[in-house]
């Protein structure tokens, strides 16, 4: 059975994180309470139900943690780790698997450092590519400085990266790692 409509649904309950540079406006956008939560709503669609909204972007919390290599170094931390990568000094480096990346301020993104490649040639990607270690990244920290995320009961959309299908193996690793969240 479906919630009625309550005029409490228009009284402000909280803001979205505003990426800077991303929101036209310099005012926060403003959430609103609702009889079920971003994620129910979410799920609902999912199944074919009939969501009390149309689900968008701001229904889903993307997490790009900071342990996650790639993330810093294509200057897309995403979650409750974002405000302290904000600055473009720290945006760059080396990804998962060490090559290195550097920050255009301009493009508000990353790029491969010209002149470093990881190969010179491709034949000999086994010498050179090593899966990471990804049980050497904070995963707890990251978690931790995360922990409003899992308040907001959103949908989390965890991320990493574009990765070539060859790389399934540190997709899989990741994304148990990720069930923590749910």
């Amino acid at each position: 059975m479906r919630t009625p409509y309550d005029e409490k649904e228009l009284i402000p309950c909280g803001e979205y994180f505003n990426i800077p540079g991303k929101n036209p406006s310099p005012e926060p956008l403003k959430r609103y309470s609702s009889p079920v939560t971003p994620r129910e709503n979410f799920l609902m669609a999912l199944n074919g139900e009939e969501p009390y909204w149309l689900p968008n972007y701001f229904d889903i919390e993307t997490l790009m943690p900071a342990c996650y290599p790639d993330a810093v170094a294509r200057g897309f931390v995403m979650g409750g780790e974002a405000p302290e990568y904000m600055d473009d000094n720290k945006k760059g480096g080396k990804d998962a698997f060490g090559v290195e990346w550097q920050y255009v301020p301009i493009a508000g993104g990353s790029m491969e450092k010209p002149g470093q490649p990881l190969l010179e040639d491709l034949n000999d990607w086994k010498e050179f590519v090593k899966l990471p270690d990804v049980e050497s990244w904070d995963w707890k920290g990251s978690i931790e400085k995360n922990a409003e995320n899992k308040k907001k009961k959103k949908t989390i959309s965890g991320k990493c990266g574009s990765l070539p299908g060859s790389l399934k193996e540190l997709f899989l690793l990741w994304s148990l790692k990720m069930r923590q969240w749910q």
